[in-house]
């Protein structure tokens, strides 16, 4: 998580198996990682049995939270901090593929198109990340389906 030049997650799509787990690490600013989810923050944007999480707001270079994804899944998350602008209203968003799920919007709520509640930018990088996140499984199972 930095603050330079912008404030941003990077990497923005993050690939894991189940059972991986997570670490957030601040680069600069005032950050936090936060699930889309009515529990913590907005809207479902998680699997339906994932726990979702919000960490505390760090802002000591060096600082780290860290999360283990057990479900598989599509997990959106956003930055929550409003510093001199709300980080979600600059697009610091978020996402972490478990497994290989199926790219199916009724299990997956983070596959569906971005709730016209969340903020413009916010909602194209959503956007963004469903494109990417078909690209990475669709890439996946042709690999995995390949003979050798």
């Amino acid at each position: 998580m930095t603050s330079r030049p912008t404030p941003k997650f990077e990497p923005r799509l993050t690939h894991v198996a189940v059972g991986g787990t997570v670490v957030w690490t601040l680069e600069s600013g005032d950050h936090d990682s936060t699930a889309y989810h009515p529990d913590t923050y907005g809207p479902n944007r998680i699997p339906p049995d994932a726990e979702p999480w919000a960490s505390e707001t760090m802002s000591a270079v060096g600082e780290t939270f860290e999360w283990t994804f057990d479900t598989p899944g599509v997990y959106d998350y956003v930055d929550t901090q409003a510093v001199c602008t709300a980080h979600e209203q600059i697009g610091n968003v978020g996402r972490i593929v478990v497994g290989n799920p199926e790219l199916d919007p009724d299990a997956q709520p983070a596959l569906r198109p971005p709730q016209s509640e969340l903020p413009r930018i916010a909602r194209t990088r959503l956007e963004e990340l469903n494109e990417q996140t078909h690209s990475l499984l669709s890439d996946e199972a042709t690999t995995s389906t390949e003979e050798p």
